[in-house]
């Protein structure tokens, strides 16, 4: 019985990622991507992969015989472990061959919407080939836990199959389809994550044209939570280019300090320290630092190594660790934002 169900499963499987393919070779052949192809050779190498498990079952279902007295059933691991080999090696190899062709021939995407249509259909049918598998295996794993159904299966064509369709779908749907698609915005759009965090909770005119002065603006963040957001003043620059932004937070009167890119400035940018570095020392908030020590200077930990003016108020800055000044990153005194790199200790 266990026999039968992983020839189905490994038979449904083969005829779902045969249509893959062709469904990409015939999208390819219509929009002349490369990539398509590409995508098409992959979904090749994976039927190949179900063609040698169906090869192994047969294989493996062999009676026994003098020769093999307990009989072929071996065989069905053999061939699962090619089945791996070609998964990494082929699977790998297509798609280093993509990666390098659109680096040495990038080119604009064409006809995007066939490429919606095929990856619709790879998804619909990917779907069909793990509910299947997911059926047989659920038959056979006895109320069992499903990782160790997977541990003590000795059906490895089953979970071949399982798995594989599994990983196949297991990620992120639209972020998928946006980086395969459209690799050069995609990484835009993560890069903006990562800096500015989700800014979709922001509204259209709010997000393209910026908050207006004097104007209060509501931010959902999820149910129940939202920030009231407002703008109260925007100083002008100053010879850095930086502008002081006094902006209101659920009612909290804070500033910031935003550097006004439109406009061209002599004075050099500063570097920031790295927080994650020690030996990095940072101006804890901005203000006029004046150095106390010099290149090559031995210090240790809690030598004052600055003082910096704000307010009219001074304060000692202190080394974290103790080491040479390799370098100074400022002048002997200088105006400086909070987090701007000072010195360098090794």
């Amino acid at each position: 019985m266990a026999a039968e169900g992983s020839t189905r499963v490994v038979l449904i499987a083969l005829t779902c990622n045969f249509a893959i393919a062709v469904s990409k070779f015939i999208a390819a052949a219509y929009t002349g991507s490369s990539a398509m192809l590409s995508e098409a050779i992959h979904s090749l190498v994976d039927t190949s992969n179900q063609a040698l498990l169906f090869h192994g079952i047969k294989r493996a279902a062999r009676p026994a015989d003098t020769r093999h007295p307990f009989g072929y059933a071996k065989e069905l691991y053999f061939w699962s472990f090619v089945v791996a080999i070609l998964l990494f090696s082929l699977g790998s190899g297509v798609s280093i061959y993509e990666g390098v062709e659109k680096l040495l021939h990038p080119h604009p995407i064409s006809n995007p919407e066939v490429n919606y249509v095929v990856l619709g259909v790879a998804l619909a049918l990917e779907g069909v080939s793990t509910w299947q598998a997911l059926k047989a295996f659920n038959a056979t794993r006895n109320g069992e836990r499903a990782v160790t159904a997977l541990r003590r299966s000795k059906d490895p064509a089953m979970f071949t199959v399982l798995l594989e369709d599994v990983a196949a779908l297991a990620a992120d749907p639209r972020d998928t389809l946006n980086r395969l698609l459209f690799p050069g915005p995609t990484k835009e759009f993560a890069s903006s994550r990562k800096a500015y965090s989700d800014l979709s909770v922001l509204g259209t005119g709010d997000f393209l044209h910026g908050l207006e002065v004097g104007t209060e603006h509501e931010v959902v963040l999820e149910p129940g939570k939202r920030l009231l957001l407002g703008i109260q003043s925007i100083s002008d620059a100053d010879e850095r280019g930086l502008r002081t932004v006094m902006f209101t937070v659920n009612g909290q009167l804070r500033p910031v300090r935003v550097r006004d890119t439109s406009i061209s400035v002599d004075v050099p940018h500063t570097e920031k320290a790295d927080a994650t570095q020690p030996g990095q020392v940072a101006a804890p908030f901005g203000g006029v630092v004046s150095l106390a020590v010099e290149a090559g200077q031995q210090i240790s930990v809690g030598d004052a190594v600055a003082t910096i003016e704000a307010m009219k108020m001074e304060a000692s800055i202190t080394s974290p660790v103790g080491g040479t000044v390799q370098r100074l990153a400022i002048g002997a005194q200088q105006q400086v934002e909070g987090g701007d790199l000072l010195i360098v200790i090794a």
